[in-house]
C-alpha cells in the first residue's frame, strides 16, 4: 500500500502541472496518498516509513504547485484579456481634440498644423511648433496618423530633403518648422483620419 501512496503522489505532482484541467486529479490522488500515507507510518519498517514520508511530502508540493501554476494561469488570462480590450482608438480618446488650422496651446507648447497636401496615398504636413520651458529634445516620431474608422495608425516615412525635421533640441520660446509625411493604405478614410502627437509633456490630436 505505501508502493501506491507513492504512485499516487507522483502522479498527483504530475497532475498539478496541467492547468485548470489537473485541479481534480491533483487532489483527489495527492488527497488518498496522504491518508495512505499517515496510515502506512504506523507500522514497523523502516523502509515502509520512508517512503510514506516522501509520498506525504510530494503530495503536499504538488498541491502548492497546482496552486501556484493555477493562479499564474488565471493571471496571464487576465493580462491577455486586458491587452485585447486595448484599442489604438482608446488609447488617445483622451486627448484634446482640434481642427486643422487650430492653434494648439498648453504650457509646454503651441503646434499647428500650415498646410495638408494628400496625394496617391501619401499625406504630407507642414507644422509649426514652439517649445516651453526647460530645453528637450523635439522628436517627430511622437507624431503620427490615427485612421478612426479602421483603429489603424500609421508612422513616419523617412524622406531625406532638409524640409523633414526628425530631432532636434528647442529651448524656451524657440521653433521648429518642418513636415512630416505618411504612406497610407488603399482603404484609409480621410474623413477620420488624425494627426496624434504625445510626448512626456503634451498630447493631443488633430483631425486633418
Amino acid at each position: 500500500m505505501y508502493i501506491i501512496s507513492l504512485i499516487f503522489a507522483i502522479i498527483a505532482c504530475i497532475s498539478s502541472l496541467l492547468p485548470l484541467y489537473g485541479i481534480i486529479f491533483t487532489l483527489i490522488l495527492g488527497i488518498v496518498s496522504i491518508v495512505l500515507s499517515i496510515l502506512n507510518m504506523r507500522s514497523e519498517q523502516k523502509k515502509i516509513k520512508e517512503v510514506s514520508i516522501i509520498s506525504l511530502i510530494v503530495s503536499i508540493f504538488s498541491f502548492v504547485m497546482c496552486i501556484g501554476i493555477n493562479v499564474y494561469t488565471a493571471f496571464l488570462s487576465n493580462d491577455s484579456n486586458n491587452a485585447q480590450d486595448i484599442t489604438f482608438n482608446n488609447l488617445s480618446e483622451d486627448y484634446p481634440v482640434y481642427k486643422a488650422g487650430d492653434n494648439v496651446k498648453d504650457d509646454n507648447l503651441l503646434f499647428n498644423i500650415e498646410n495638408v497636401k494628400e496625394e496617391n496615398n501619401t499625406i504630407i504636413l507642414d507644422y509649426n511648433m514652439t517649445f516651453y520651458g526647460d530645453e528637450r529634445e523635439f522628436s517627430a516620431f511622437d507624431i503620427y496618423l490615427l485612421d478612426q474608422s479602421l483603429d489603424h495608425v500609421y508612422y513616419l516615412t523617412y524622406d531625406g530633403s532638409s524640409d523633414y525635421v526628425y530631432t532636434a533640441k528647442i529651448g524656451n520660446g524657440e521653433s521648429v518648422s518642418g513636415k512630416v509625411k505618411f504612406t497610407l493604405g488603399d482603404d484609409y478614410n480621410i474623413d477620420n483620419l488624425y494627426l496624434v502627437y504625445k510626448d512626456n509633456n503634451s498630447n493631443f490630436k488633430i483631425k486633418i
